[in-house]
């Protein structure tokens, strides 16, 4: 494959899907061939699974008190697998630039939390959430997003996301998961942290993805 897989990631309300559109049209009109994987598809799956998200952030598909924190993930892995096979693929195939906005780092860092409350261990859960998606590709780059506290609630609050103490405290969970990641793969995950300017942002993450060593 001679095309570059890089996935943006970061915690709800960093402002990623904004940034990843920005700079996928920056770098269209700067005549480089870029291919934008959103994090919810219209298709099939992922379709469906937007769906469900929208009526439900944390995703229950049974009564209450029933835990499907399994199943759960491995639609969600699923999710990511069709992305690949009927997008990423061939888009690598024929070269350019595959910018995803999440990718498999999402999912172990939002479903490992989820997983250790329903009684598996981290280490256990980030082993089983691997390995569901052990046969995707990693990114070549993965670059993780960070912005000032105050602005990410007031990005989820204004899209009517719950913003009490139980929900800010699962998103702590999930940022101590990224930051394990970012830890152990620091082969290919960069930590970005946002100028809170678009334009200084956009310019900056582009440069970062013409350099050919991606270490900071």
């Amino acid at each position: 494959m001679s095309g570059r897989l890089i996935s943006f990631e970061g915690l709800d309300g960093v402002g990623k899907t904004t940034i990843v559109r920005a700079l996928v049209k920056s770098l269209e009109d700067e005549g480089q061939k870029v291919t934008l994987v959103e994090e919810f598809l219209t298709e099939f799956l992922d379709g469906y699974l937007h769906g469900l998200l929208e009526r439900d952030p944390y995703l229950r598909l049974a009564a209450e008190g029933q835990d499907t924190t399994l199943a759960q993930t491995l639609l969600l892995a699923a999710a990511h697998a069709f992305k690949y096979e009927t997008i990423i693929k061939s888009a690598m195939t024929s070269g350019g630039l595959v910018l995803v906005d999440r990718f498999t780092d999402s999912l172990i860092a939002y479903q490992v939390p989820l997983l250790v409350e329903s009684g598996l261990s981290k280490d256990a859960a980030i082993m089983w959430v691997d390995n569901c998606v052990s046969l995707l590709p990693q990114p070549s780059l993965t670059i993780y997003l960070i912005d000032d506290r105050a602005r990410m609630r007031a990005r989820r609050r204004a899209r009517g996301d719950d913003a009490d103490r139980e929900s800010e405290l699962f998103l702590s969970r999930v940022e101590q998961i990224y930051s394990y990641r970012l830890n152990s793969h620091r082969h290919r995950m960069v930590e970005y942290h946002l100028a809170g300017n678009l334009q200084e942002d956009i310019t900056n993450l582009a440069l970062m993805l013409r350099r050919d060593d991606f270490s900071t």
